[in-house]
């Protein structure tokens, strides 16, 4: 959970707003529960913006779940009024053409 913090060793984190029109952001924990504000998991989203998935040489690969919802692979939290925070990666590899970068 991020507790909002005046004193002592403290991590300074950016907003990044609130999601554009068409589109939803929630946070979700390891098991796909959806966390209250500032409960702090991975980052998902779901809009006619996203991604449905990639072509590859073995074909189409879809990027979003059967509800619509894409993981981006972030974690962050949304605060009490809807604004996107980012605090990190699930995994600090991205992989491209196969490949981990």
């Amino acid at each position: 959970r991020a507790v909002p913090a005046t004193r002592g060793h403290t991590r300074r984190l950016v907003s990044l707003g609130k999601p554009l029109h068409g589109l939803q952001v929630r946070i979700v924990d390891e098991d796909g529960a959806d966390l209250p504000a500032r409960g702090v998991g991975v980052i998902e989203v779901r809009g006619e913006p996203v991604t449905r998935g990639y072509t590859t040489v073995a074909g189409f690969i879809a990027a979003q779940d059967e509800r619509g919802w894409y993981d981006t692979g972030d974690l962050g939290y949304l605060t009490e009024t809807g604004e996107v925070v980012v605090c990190g990666r699930v995994k600090d590899v991205i992989i491209m053409a196969g490949r981990n970068i």
